[in-house]
């Protein structure tokens, strides 16, 4: 790879920092693609190993934007229900709604399986949000959730 790629720390870099150095190598990318179109003398070994090098470092741009940490946003990603008080020393972990089985009798409509409150740390909740169908649990509501990640899976 060209000395001006090799050198760039992708993995320290911010993706704003990234897709501007990306930019440029699209532009110059483009602009030795013009010139190898139009053939001739101008063209030589040197260009063409520029050109083969940014084909390269594009690729490596492309990587490290897909694993470059997202910029951190503002607000707090955080949820809890309106009302819902949470207790002194659970302020870390998930609050939901759960209930497992089948909630309601699909004949008679009357409640089987009644809903209850199920708190988790944060590793337990990378597994359950992981497993719950599986296992045969719904969550039905989303009391206090630090991490934002609950909501999208509560059951319609």
């Amino acid at each position: 790879m060209s000395d001006k790629y090799a050198q760039l720390q992708l993995q320290n870099l911010s993706k704003e920092e990234i897709s501007k150095h990306k930019s440029e190598a699209e532009k110059r990318k483009a602009e030795l693609t013009e010139l190898k179109a139009k053939g001739g003398k101008a063209w030589t070994k040197e260009l063409q190993e520029e050109l083969d090098d940014i084909v390269v470092a594009l690729v490596d741009f492309e990587d490290a934007l897909m694993l470059a940490e997202p910029t951190k946003p503002e607000e707090p990603v955080g949820f809890t229900k309106e009302g819902y008080k949470v207790d002194k020393g659970t302020e870390k972990m998930v609050h939901v709604r759960i209930v497992r089985g089948r909630r309601f009798n699909p004949r008679s409509g009357k409640e089987e399986s009644a809903p209850y409150r199920q708190i988790f740390t944060f590793g337990e909740w990378q597994l359950f949000k992981k497993n719950h169908k599986i296992l045969g649990y719904e969550i039905i509501d989303v009391l206090h959730d630090p991490y934002g990640d609950a909501i999208s899976l509560i059951a319609k």
